[in-house]
């Protein structure tokens, strides 16, 4: 609607009131761009701190590994509260 009253200003020749919504529009566009950059950046932070770890037994040792590295036959050690990193089969239970 703003851009619509921009032109209809500069149609009539109202330079003064064109350059003012012009300037809104310009001033509005730069807040809207930094708000958006500000939020990308925010979730980036947030998607590498929340980056998932599993605890793995792999080639005989336990390792701490990222999540998006598991492969079929790694075994994954869960503790009360983990989120599971992937689907698994439940091996063992151990009740402590």
């Amino acid at each position: 609607m703003i851009e619509i009253a921009a032109v209809l200003a500069g149609s009539v020749q109202r330079w003064e009131e064109f350059g003012v919504i012009l300037a809104l529009l310009l001033v509005n566009g730069g807040v809207s761009y930094w708000h958006e950059s500000k939020a990308d950046q925010a979730i980036e932070a947030l998607k590498k701190e929340m980056a998932m770890n599993a605890r793995v037994i792999r080639d005989g040792k336990q390792k701490t590994i990222p999540a998006k590295t598991l492969v079929p036959g790694d075994i994954v050690l869960l503790r009360i509260g983990d989120v599971s990193p992937a689907d698994v089969k439940l091996l063992q239970e151990q009740h402590t």
